[in-house]
């Protein structure tokens, strides 16, 4: 208790440097590991919960419950990210993250005790587990913003990016791996555990923070919302910004749609073997986003941005010359080109997108979290419904295509050029 009083203490000393503007290269780590359950929670209680779709359809008797249940989480993790996003700067980041753990690790414990005549209670607390996710998720890309600067913010965000990518390629392999030898409800058991160390964790590690952007006395709390949210919006940065990482956002998680089809449902791979084999992408993504900050450092960005544009544009291709041959690397191989782009765009870009708001940090990084997260599994599902995502030939087109536009995009933009390394 004594070290982590005194790890306490230190990180409540750096959090006041943060209001004379000092970079903090030095506790990148430490704020990454004090803040590791604000940003692997939400993506964990949903990637886990795929090896199970087929369980929980038998128990309630309705093969269409488990998709209802994953649209349900995406939609409330955009959901909860905007009205986080707008108090966080008010609240306190820390405080928005204890709540949000709270009702994270509350709406899995009662999920692990529904009956098969529960099935609208199991949806409504699925949307209340994800809500409370997005907050952790909301405060720890604020808690980085107010704290780094430069290239300190950028090596940041790439780190987080690199971690944040382990969870929903592996969490599959877990979670097949328990659902084996146990009912589905051990799985929401094990996040209700999870979420109840999370609130100490966050509680003995993360320091306070001081509101930055008060409610004004002489207007709503809704108004005042609504003037800071389309204050970011109208910052041309932020936008340009936001659609190259929603661009690439959109494809990564449309490959989570993909892999599982063309590998489980047209080739037959077991459950345990795709984990395997989709870890594979884990790892590309993972040292790509360690070693972008070192990429970002030798061009400027409107190069890096089009350099990973241009990994997708030829990873699409092999996949494209490749798709005769069904087998399993005709995915993964071009995957892994496609997927180094990404990881370049997605570490990238949260730096730069919210550069101009060290005050409004939660509302502009509520606001960016939403729209990625929120908007990339929307565009994904429309990929989804309007396509055969088991034939390759159709899935290299989405790619191809989604990154070439991308590209016509960063030729016509003028707000990238000025933009130095």
């Amino acid at each position: 208790m004594g070290v982590m009083k005194h790890m306490h203490l230190d990180w409540e000393s750096n959090m006041n440097t943060v209001t004379q503007s000092k970079p903090l290269s030095h506790s990148v780590g430490l704020t990454l590991l004090a803040g590791l359950p604000l940003f692997t929670l939400l993506p964990l209680g949903l990637d886990i919960f795929l090896p199970a779709v087929q369980q929980i359809g038998e128990y309630f008797n309705n093969a269409d419950l488990p998709s209802m249940a994953i649209s349900v989480y995406m939609l409330f993790w955009g959901i909860g990210q905007l009205f986080w996003g707008g108090i966080a700067d008010t609240l306190g980041k820390k405080n928005i993250a204890m709540i949000g753990m709270i009702l994270f690790g509350l709406s899995s414990y009662l999920i692990s005790g529904v009956e098969d005549t529960q099935s609208l209670e199991f949806l409504a607390f699925r949307a209340l587990q994800s809500f409370g996710g997005s907050a952790g998720f909301t405060a720890i890309f604020a808690i980085i913003r107010m704290r780094f600067e430069g290239e300190t913010l950028n090596r940041a965000y790439s780190y987080l990016n690199g971690i944040l990518a382990f969870v929903p390629v592996s969490a599959p392999l877990i979670g097949a791996y328990v659902v084996a030898n146990n009912a589905w409800f051990t799985l929401f058991a094990i996040m209700a555990v999870m979420g109840v160390i999370s609130i100490g964790w966050i509680a003995l590690t993360l320091p306070n923070d001081k509101a930055q952007t008060p409610i004004k006395r002489d207007e709503p709390a809704s108004q005042n919302l609504g003037k800071r949210y389309l204050s970011v919006l109208s910052n041309t940065r932020f936008r340009t910004y936001l659609f190259f990482a929603l661009t690439a956002q959109s494809l990564f998680i449309y490959l989570l749609t993909v892999a599982p089809m063309y590998l489980m449902g047209r080739l037959g791979v077991s459950q345990v073997s795709f984990g395997q084999m989709f870890m594979i992408i884990a790892l590309v993504f993972m040292v790509g986003s360690f070693l972008s900050p070192k990429i970002n450092a030798l061009m400027t960005i409107r190069s890096l941005i089009g350099l990973s544009l241009g990994l997708i544009v030829a990873g699409s291709a092999i996949m494209f010359v490749m798709s005769g041959i069904e087998m399993w690397y005709s995915l993964i191989l071009p995957m892994v080109i496609i997927a180094t782009g990404c990881t370049i765009l997605l570490s990238s870009s949260p730096a730069n997108a919210l550069a101009d708001f060290k005050e409004n940090a939660g509302t502009a990084s509520g606001l960016y979290t939403a729209t990625t997260f929120g908007a990339g599994a929307l565009i994904s599902a429309l990929f989804t419904k309007l396509i055969d995502s088991t034939d390759l030939t159709q899935v290299a087109l989405v790619y191809g295509l989604t990154a070439l536009i991308a590209l016509v995009a960063l030729a016509l933009n003028k707000t990238v050029q000025p933009d130095a390394k």
